[in-house]
């Protein structure tokens, strides 16, 4: 799904927010958070030219997966990806990336650190 909402959006521009992409990338891919020796996707066999496009679909399913968490951990990366993508015509209709409180679920809000379909939060 990130590589498809990166894509719909025209690649979302990484200037900028190589350290906290690189991080975010090893994070997820590691379950180790550092910010030295850090994993990347050239070690995962992407060749150069694709390394910024993978480091941007990992942040859009980070988004997409856990907001709270690339919001606090990503801030400038998480409101690029909502300028690109909640800005665009193509995409917007189908997703909104929310920049707090709750997210829109049909005629519901949900607050973002509660999952609907967990029995345990009601």
């Amino acid at each position: 799904m990130g590589h498809a909402f990166d894509e719909l959006a025209g690649q979302i521009p990484i200037a900028g927010l190589n350290s906290e992409l690189r991080q975010l990338y090893n994070t997820l891919n590691t379950g180790q958070e550092r910010t030295t020796r850090l994993t990347g996707p050239q070690h995962r066999g992407y060749g150069d030219r694709d390394v910024p496009r993978e480091l941007m679909a990992e942040a859009i399913r980070a988004y997409l997966v856990n907001p709270n968490y690339i919001k606090t951990v990503a801030p400038k990366t998480a409101a690029r990806i909502r300028q690109y993508v909640n800005n665009n015509p193509r995409i917007n209709q189908a997703i909104q990336f929310n920049s707090g409180g709750a997210v829109p679920f049909g005629p519901l809000l949900i607050p973002v650190d509660q999952d609907p379909l967990d029995d345990d939060s009601r």
